[in-house]
């Protein structure tokens, strides 16, 4: 019932995405189609909440993007991953509850971004904790190295190579439906999280930055509707069939690495193809143990929002 429910509601959409993607950006969220098949299965069943809860699970990265002023970035992404409960606190109407479900399960104190992050459900002893992205993104710099930018960004570009294969591997071996409930997602998304956001995040960074009043709310409130527009565009990507939607996933990592590295990158390679190669190999790390990390993380997220009292 849930599936023939959201496959209805997806369809409903097809029109909107057409008109979001004439003024959408070039840029797409890294990891939104695993952090959305998480919170596929944690929360409410009802269709219209369910979505709310994934698009919701994507939203603190919506300031992941702010390129030009760093400063900002690091602090809302601290914000957003260490205290989303102010989010949670603010919601009053369904819908609003339902994201802010999803924004908290989020979190890398304890919610999905911590088992890919800090410490992997699945890997085994390890001689410290790390992440399950981390583990791979590590064993990655270990046998390609660092490709002329150094140990440290190299890791950091294969974190992200690691969680873009992620999200290819869950449309084709978890939920090849992945790529439209993301956009359905994001085009209904509650009204009340742009506001949400503001009240919990605006007067700390305008106060922050010395930003005039409602400059911080202007800032958010921008940033989560760009967000928004580019998670229907990923949600498109993943749509096409397995080899395109690599391409253009390939496509989309080149075309942030220059704002992700603060420079150009050197023109002597064919970024995209050599992005392709990286991706598949990461695919190859990950396919025999990335649903068993997945699936762990979905059980200890819904256990860590019900111990604390995160249900509506």
């Amino acid at each position: 019932m849930k599936a023939r429910q959201q496959g209805s509601l997806i369809l409903v959409c097809v029109v909107a995405v057409l008109a979001l993607v004439l003024v959408a950006s070039p840029a797409y969220p890294w990891g939104a189609a695993t952090h959305a098949y998480i919170d596929d299965h944690v929360g409410k069943q009802w269709p219209v909440r369910n979505l709310n809860e994934m698009y919701g699970g994507n939203a603190p990265d919506a300031f992941n993007y702010m390129f030009d002023h760093r400063e900002w970035l690091d602090y809302l992404f601290q914000q957003t991953h260490y205290s989303p409960l102010s989010v949670w606190q603010e919601a009053e109407r369904i819908l609003g509850k339902a994201a802010a479900f999803g924004f908290v399960s989020h979190n890398e104190a304890w919610g999905a971004d911590y088992s890919a992050h800090i410490a992997c459900r699945t890997c085994g002893p390890l001689p410290e904790p790390k992440g399950y992205v981390i583990v791979k993104a590590e064993a990655m710099w270990e046998i390609l190295g660092d490709l002329g930018f150094g140990k440290d960004t190299a890791i950091e570009l294969y974190h992200n190579i690691v969680e873009s294969a992620l999200d290819l591997l869950v449309k084709s071996q978890l939920d090849p439906g992945i790529g439209p409930k993301l956009s359905a997602a994001a085009l209904l998304r509650s009204a009340e999280l742009p506001t949400l956001l503001v009240d919990a995040y605006a007067s700390g960074f305008e106060q922050t930055f010395q930003l005039e009043a409602g400059k911080g709310a202007e800032i958010i409130t921008s940033a989560e509707a760009e967000f928004r527009k580019t998670t229907v565009l990923y949600g498109q990507v993943l749509a096409q069939d397995g080899r395109t939607a690599a391409r253009l996933v390939a496509e989309q990592l080149v075309g942030m690495a220059e704002g992700f590295l603060g420079y150009p990158l050197p023109p002597d390679y064919d970024w995209v193809a050599l992005t392709q190669v990286l991706l598949s190999y990461a695919s190859y790390l990950c396919k025999d143990d990335f649903s068993g990390e997945i699936n762990a993380t979905v059980q200890t997220v819904d256990e860590a929002l019900r111990a604390h009292g995160i249900a509506y």
